[in-house]
């Protein structure tokens, strides 16, 4: 675990300290998603072979599934057990995340993927995506030019900017 994601898991989203709590244990979460049905049971057993290519398989079957919390659960649990996956598990991540609509988590997933150099093209629109959502909800204008400014810091070459720039014109030219 590398300094930013302890100091993420020491605050919460309101920036309180979060108290912290035992973690259970690697085959305790293991028997968790097992339990959960045999799309999940599969996963597991592919996991105790150490197939992680089979166990990913299995994950990103539950994501197409729309079993979005079980397959973070899952890509999770991989990203710790292979290393090899951690940009291509982060950035389904960032994909189950958005599909439940809670853009700040998976915008920090893509961000992850981005860093450990998942395709470039694919991680653009990905954040493109999340950062116009968080435009589109954001209480203030304020608000929107950061988040469709995070896009322009985050992507400086990214094939969406003239989008995001038309979207910053338009907020400075309407006063309301």
């Amino acid at each position: 675990m590398n300094i930013w994601q302890l100091f993420s898991r020491l605050i919460t989203s309101n920036g309180e300290a979060a108290v912290a709590q035992e973690e259970p244990s690697k085959d305790e979460v293991l028997q968790a998603i097992a339990a959960k049905g045999s799309e999940e049971k599969a996963f597991a057993e592919a996991v105790e072979k150490r197939d992680f290519s089979s166990a990913l398989q299995h994950a990103m079957n539950l994501l197409e599934n729309q079993r979005y919390e079980t397959a973070i659960q899952a890509l999770e649990y991989l990203i710790h057990e292979d290393r090899n996956k951690t940009a291509l598990c982060e950035y389904l991540i960032g994909k189950a995340y958005h599909q439940l609509h809670q853009y700040q988590k998976s915008l920090q997933y893509f961000i992850a993927a981005k860093v450990h150099e998942i395709d470039p093209q694919l991680i653009d629109k990905a954040i493109f995506d999340c950062c116009m959502e968080l435009a589109k909800n954001a209480d203030s204008k304020a608000e929107k030019r950061r988040y469709l400014n995070k896009y322009l810091i985050l992507c400086p070459q990214g094939k969406y900017r003239e989008q995001i720039q038309e979207q910053l014109n338009l907020l400075t030219s309407n006063p309301n």
